[in-house]
């Protein structure tokens, strides 16, 4: 949040950029709530792709994002690429899984396994995502609009979403529904899920579900923050 605040964006937070090391310090203050270390302290590491309006951003529709709403970008890299991937859904583990049953990961088998898995959610899951997405769209209103025309096109396009929605007006709160469409599939149909999205293993949860369930309804990397704050 630092860094968003002073105009920052990392760009390439994911587990492997998360520095583990020992302190003796025993606490850290944070939103005037003292977290205990526990012997260990978390570091985001390689700055390689840090991005800042100072430096130029290459990428025009990250660029849009990034100007026209820097902390809605910011809940973009904390809730999916860094909070749910490492934190809750224990992403790798499911890496680790099939490194040890030597199958290749599902980035590796299929570049599009994200597109396909996603269309594979719309289509043959049309109750699932009717009973969900009211819950999301009610964290991102703007998301509607586009969630409505994908809804009502995905059955005949030969597009998957990403096309369908890119550089659209109110993209990127229509992926915030979508990302937690996603996860809330993951933690209703794990197994489902492994098997649309070709990991070797279903996604463990590690936080009870009725915590996991309220974490996707907040929509602010403050609420965010505050929340996993009251657990301490």
């Amino acid at each position: 949040m630092l860094l968003y605040e002073g105009g920052y964006m990392h760009k390439d937070l994911h587990a492997n950029n998360i520095m583990v090391s020992p302190t003796t310090k025993e606490y850290f203050t944070l939103m005037g709530k003292k977290v205990p270390y526990f012997g260990i302290q978390l570091s985001a590491i390689d700055y390689g792709d840090v991005m800042h309006q100072k430096f130029g951003i290459p990428y025009m529709r990250m660029k849009r994002h990034f100007i026209e709403n820097k902390y809605l970008y910011l809940m973009t890299e904390m809730f999916k690429d860094c909070l749910f991937q490492l934190h809750i859904m224990n992403y790798e583990k499911m890496i680790l899984e099939c490194d040890k049953k030597k199958k290749k990961l599902p980035w590796e088998s299929d570049s599009y396994y994200l597109h396909k898995g996603l269309k594979q959610i719309f289509i043959n899951y049309p109750e699932f995502v009717e009973k969900y997405k009211e819950t999301y769209l009610k964290s991102f209103p703007k998301g509607r609009e586009l969630f409505d025309y994908v809804q009502s096109q995905i059955r005949t396009s030969n597009q998957y979403i990403f096309p369908m929605i890119v550089n659209k007006e109110n993209d990127l709160y229509f992926m915030h529904v979508l990302d937690r469409l996603e996860m809330r599939f993951a933690l209703e149909h794990p197994e489902d899920y492994k098997k649309i999205m070709g990991w070797c293993s279903e996604p463990e949860f590690i936080l009870p579900k009725k915590d996991v369930i309220e974490i996707m309804e907040l929509n602010t990397p403050n609420k965010i923050v505050k929340y996993l704050l009251s657990k301490i």
